[in-house]
């Protein structure tokens, strides 16, 4: 093992089967283990801060974790604190020279009858002597903590690869900086996984959404978030596969090195659909506004209009900005961008990833 590099986080989790589900494919496969927490609303947890507080950064990660996996799941997992040490889910540390691992996962489930196994307890453990051989940073322990806690979920290991989009890969990179926070697979795998129920299925944009997902300009998902805005990295992920774009230059913006998106945005620079919002950043987690949205499109489809008869209709149509005016019209007259209920085009409102959807089946 080359520990000058990486490290080995090893988890033990007792499991039966290996089931695969629609979500995989968020990330190619096995994304889960068999297991699940019955009443993932009111999971008692307990960390076990005498023995955590000996250390620095142990107690504020487990903290971290917990908040993270209940703001960043929408609020479907939530958490009560417990001092009764069988709660369902327990935090510590640990100070031995006997392990080689940073971060123990130790799960105990139960299968009923129909096969259906359940978490009875979950025992999450932070390594100090590895932690501190490797004087690992705060963010860094973070990640650790993550990672074991998203085993109490049942998510299995990913592929090394995918260490821009999930911290549920098996090696730790302490040379590389880490923001000690879920990420985008992990996400969305908790969300398939535990989540009340398909947020789309009676959406007003449902057939869109079912017909991208066909098509594969979106992974499946019962949890797509229709109403929410999209980020300028999502629409240029989505834009790429709507269109089948795949060459790159290997252009990187300073906020794009570590981004999950860099080879995205990199796709669709070189293709010409979108610049950087200076010559040193992108914005990839801002959300987008209307009229970048179409100017990308224009920018991909080589449109513009310079006779603004169908934009000067909208009472608003002197916000859109000058470098984005002309392409508006285009994309509009083609009827690929329409109004609001209110008449407005609203080019400097956030677009809805439901709205994206509907933009892009109109082409």
């Amino acid at each position: 093992m080359k520990r000058t590099y990486i490290i080995m986080i090893i988890t033990l989790i007792l499991t039966a089967i290996n089931n695969i589900s629609y979500a995989d494919v968020l990330k190619g496969e096995n994304a889960y283990n068999v297991f699940r927490i019955n009443d993932y609303k009111n999971i008692k947890y307990k960390i076990d801060e005498s023995n955590t507080n000996k250390y620095r950064n142990h107690t504020d990660a487990w903290k971290n974790a917990i908040n993270s996996f209940e703001a960043d799941t929408f609020g479907e997992i939530g958490f009560i604190k417990s001092e009764v040490s069988e709660s369902k889910i327990t935090m510590t540390s640990v100070n031995s020279s006997k392990e080689e691992w940073l971060g123990l996962s130790r799960s105990t489930i139960s299968t009923n009858s129909n096969g259906v196994s359940n978490l009875q307890k979950s025992q999450n453990y932070l390594n100090q002597y590895t932690i501190k051989s490797f004087d690992l940073s705060k963010e860094h322990i973070n990640e650790v903590a993550l990672h074991e806690l998203g085993h109490s979920f049942g998510l299995k290991h990913q592929p090394q690869e995918y260490e821009n989009k999930t911290i549920m890969i098996p090696y730790l990179n302490v040379s590389k900086p880490s923001k000690g926070e879920l990420k985008n697979i992990d996400k969305y795998n908790l969300i398939y996984s535990y989540s009340s129920g398909n947020d789309w299925i009676n959406h007003w944009s449902a057939d869109n959404i079912k017909n991208a997902i066909n098509y594969g300009w979106i992974d499946y998902t019962t949890y797509f978030r229709p109403n929410d805005s999209i980020t300028r990295a999502e629409f240029v992920e989505m834009l790429n596969r709507k269109f089948g774009l795949s060459t790159y230059s290997g252009k990187l913006f300073a906020d794009t090195v570590d981004h999950w998106a860099k080879d995205e945005i990199d796709v669709a620079f070189t293709n010409s659909v979108c610049v950087g919002t200076s010559e040193y950043s992108f914005e990839p987690d801002r959300h987008i506004t209307r009229q970048e949205a179409t100017k990308m499109l224009a920018n991909y489809m080589q449109l513009i209009d310079k006779n603004h008869d169908k934009i000067m209709r909208y009472s608003d149509y002197l916000n859109i900005a000058h470098w984005a005016i002309d392409e508006f019209e285009a994309i509009a007259e083609r009827g690929y961008i329409i109004g609001t209920p209110e008449g407005m085009l609203v080019p400097q409102g956030n677009l809805s990833r439901a709205e994206a959807i509907v933009i892009l089946s109109r082409i």
